[in-house]
């Protein structure tokens, strides 16, 4: 996708964090933008400031977990635009407790945002991507701890990001040959509102619960969400497969892909 003037892209979890920097980005460089939101009245904010960078935008208030609230963005955004060339299944939400310690709710948190989120997103879009006459890309935010596992972040979490990058692999085998381009963002420690997500959790999964305002020094030194944007559009013009934020990670990553061959070698009848 070499320019992004005048298109059209949609962005969950678009009222903060990495989908507001995302909005940012795109609306900067020239595209209209669906923010949306759980949260409506931060989504109205960031589709104003949109709209005042020059962009045409709209705010939708969205639960990515409910397929309904899903479909509904879907048709507003195609009511609006007539297309969507970029969607961006960004919205995600993070638990810091021990895996012993996971509730049943937890894990069905955790798993209808950060999974069922994007299942949903590329269920309700991906068939009209298909049909339309415009370019089509989709963005699937993982995390860089969906490649390797870290002691700072949770199980849940892992789980749930690592099934993301499986996901958006998988669907680019599958939707590629038919014209829609997909593409992992697997940002490393970016400032968001994450460490609080339990604000907006829902009845269903046990409810809103007090911020984890006791880590907020684990992003004093993290990227600025406007960054992550750029190298997203960056990223998509240079129709890459993965976007990372930070190449301070290679370690852990060749790490893990050494272990990997090295018990496939070891395990493996040929010995190769």
């Amino acid at each position: 996708m070499d320019d992004m003037n005048g298109k059209v892209v949609v962005v969950t979890g678009g009222g903060s964090g990495i989908g507001e920097g995302i909005v940012r980005a795109f609306a900067d460089a020239g595209a209209h933008v669906v923010v949306a939101d759980i949260e409506g009245d931060a989504a109205e904010r960031v589709a104003e400031d949109a709209e005042r960078a020059g962009a045409k935008s709209v705010a939708v208030q969205v639960d990515v977990a409910e397929a309904g609230s899903v479909a509904a963005l879907a048709d507003r955004a195609y009511q609006e635009f007539g297309e969507v060339n970029v969607l961006c299944n960004n919205a995600g939400v993070l638990l810091f407790r021990p895996a012993l310690e996971m509730t049943q709710a937890d894990w069905d948190w955790l798993l209808a945002v950060n999974l069922r989120g994007v299942i949903n997103g590329v269920q309700t879009f991906a068939p009209r991507m298909k049909e339309q006459p415009g370019e089509a890309h989709i963005v699937n935010t993982a995390s860089i701890n969906g490649l390797f596992a870290s002691p700072i972040t949770t199980l849940g979490y892992h789980t749930t990001k690592y099934a993301v990058v499986g996901l958006t692999e998988a669907l680019a085998l599958e939707l590629e040959p038919e014209g829609i381009g997909v593409t992992c963002l697997c940002p490393a420690g970016v400032r968001t509102k994450i460490l609080a997500a339990e604000r907006n959790r829902q009845p269903e999964f046990g409810g809103a619960a007090d911020d984890d305002s006791d880590r907020e020094a684990l992003l004093a030194t993290a990227l600025d969400p406007r960054v992550v944007g750029d190298l997203l559009v960056e990223g998509l013009k240079a129709r890459r497969r993965y976007v990372f934020t930070s190449a301070g990670v290679r370690a852990q990553l060749e790490e893990r892909h050494r272990r990997l061959i090295e018990d496939l070698v070891a395990t493996s009848p040929d010995g190769q």
